[in-house]
């Protein structure tokens, strides 16, 4: 009897230590909004091949919207999604990461490109997408429940601070705030609970 309830305690103690170990194996207040369910989403990265949100799927990926001549939120954002991508690697993570510009009449490739140079980013990981309309992007920010609106008397935008963390199936999974009081470590906890 005491080898029985011996063999039944060191059983519970090594699950308790494996899901310890194994860390968080889900997302907490997990979303379910859906990108591009129609698959009309087209566009060209900043190398200017083409690209759509389906060529994500089978990838865990996040995403934000910027533009390059944004004087307010973008360099903070992206400087933001650099340390995230940093914070990433170290735990062996390389999730794509995808910045949707609200100004695609003005940030072309090259621009996008000239950006990323300055920037150091890495154009194995990033993907700055452009080529579209700024009606397509619109609707596409729709998906992601962010507002995009052009200001008057200014070459500037209103747009989301959020980033996204997107599935294998191109569904939102989760947003977190882009521009202050970073949730880092929430942020890889959750990207490796997707990505296992």
């Amino acid at each position: 009897m005491k080898h029985r309830l011996y063999v039944i305690i060191s059983c519970a103690t090594f699950s308790i230590l494996l899901l310890v170990a194994c860390g968080q194996t889900e997302i907490k207040e997990r979303l379910d909004w859906a990108v591009d369910e129609d698959d009309e989403f087209t566009a060209v990265n900043e190398e200017g091949e083409p690209v759509t949100i389906s060529d994500y799927h089978g990838e865990v990926w996040l995403a934000y919207f910027m533009f390059t001549s944004c004087d307010t939120v973008c360099p903070m954002m992206t400087t933001n999604m650099i340390e995230l991508q940093e914070r990433l690697e170290a735990k062996g993570l390389k999730p794509p990461i995808v910045a949707l510009t609200v100004d695609p009449k003005r940030d072309t490739p090259d621009v996008l490109q000239e950006y990323r140079q300055q920037h150091s980013i890495d154009p194995e990981q990033w993907d700055f997408l452009t080529g579209y309309t700024r009606e397509e992007v619109k609707d596409l920010a729709e998906d992601f429940n962010t507002v995009l609106e052009e200001m008057t008397d200014t070459d500037q935008y209103l747009h989301g601070t959020r980033f996204y963390l997107i599935d294998q199936k191109g569904v939102i999974a989760k947003t977190y705030s882009g521009l202050q009081e970073i949730p880092f470590e929430q942020m890889v906890q959750d990207t490796k609970a997707l990505s296992q």
